[in-house]
């Protein structure tokens, strides 16, 4: 029986095949030590080309959920071979996910849904402390982890100061990083962090390739310069099964 898959979507094929194996893993549909369909079986299922398949199975191969064994197929591995990202709220100077990534041994990337010029909410207006008509920068990411969407990020920051974001491409890099090589300071966490979970459902659903209900933490945060000047505010939503939060 053949599985949909969506050509339009922002995410590419092989991530959506990606995804739906890694759910099957993780929900148990595939046991430890289990072999999965072969790449015949899965072309079939998902209606996509081998070399989509291929290139789906060796993205979960190098994110440690699947072994090939030669001549006898591509079996699960235990869980503790998994992808897995530890995010501590205790460092006051944050990291960024591709630091994250880097320290955990894994690749970083991301996916840029769009960057857009939006009206303040009252809350923007209070944080940044904002002149009359002046507007926002809208950013929203997907960050993955060896190919792998781990986090959903929506950052907003003042329009004055960060205009050149409309024009940058963040694809695969760091916004940290590119805040540090602009404005010369480090996003730090002012203390106002609200943690808090939810489901996937509808547009968050397909931005971080999971099943509609699949658990997810939210982490909603303000942050400032090296100076404690208000910088940006940040929605981060992580997949509760390739994160972990250490309070």
């Amino acid at each position: 029986m053949s599985e949909q898959t969506d050509p339009t979507s922002s995410f590419p094929l092989y991530m959506q095949v990606l995804a739906r194996i890694q759910y099957d893993i993780d929900s148990g549909a595939y046991g430890v030590g289990e072999s999965i369909p072969s790449e015949s079986e899965l072309e079939e299922r998902f209606s996509v080309s081998r070399i989509t398949i291929r290139r789906a199975v060796q993205e979960l191969v190098d994110a440690g959920y699947l072994i090939k064994r030669p001549g006898k197929g591509t079996f699960v591995r235990d869980k503790s071979s998994h992808l897995h990202l530890l995010k501590s709220l205790r460092d006051i100077e944050t990291k960024s996910f591709t630091e994250a990534c880097e320290e955990a041994g894994y690749e970083a990337g991301t996916i840029e849904l769009g960057c857009r010029v939006a009206e303040p909410t009252e809350e923007d207006r209070a944080f940044f402390e904002l002149i009359p008509d002046e507007r926002i920068i809208s950013l929203e990411r997907v960050h993955t982890a060896n190919g792998i969407p781990a986090m959903a990020n929506f950052t907003r920051l003042p329009e004055s100061g960060f205009a050149y974001l409309e024009e940058k491409d963040l694809k695969n890099r760091s916004l940290y990083e590119s805040i540090r090589l602009h404005k010369g300071c480090t996003p730090k966490l002012d203390g106002r962090c609200i943690l808090s979970s939810e489901s996937a459902f509808g547009k968050l659903a397909e931005y971080l390739n999971v099943p509609e209900g699949e658990p997810l933490f939210r982490l909603d945060g303000r942050y400032v310069d090296d100076d404690g000047r208000p910088l940006m505010t940040e929605k981060q939503i992580m997949v509760g099964s390739r994160y972990s939060i250490a309070l």
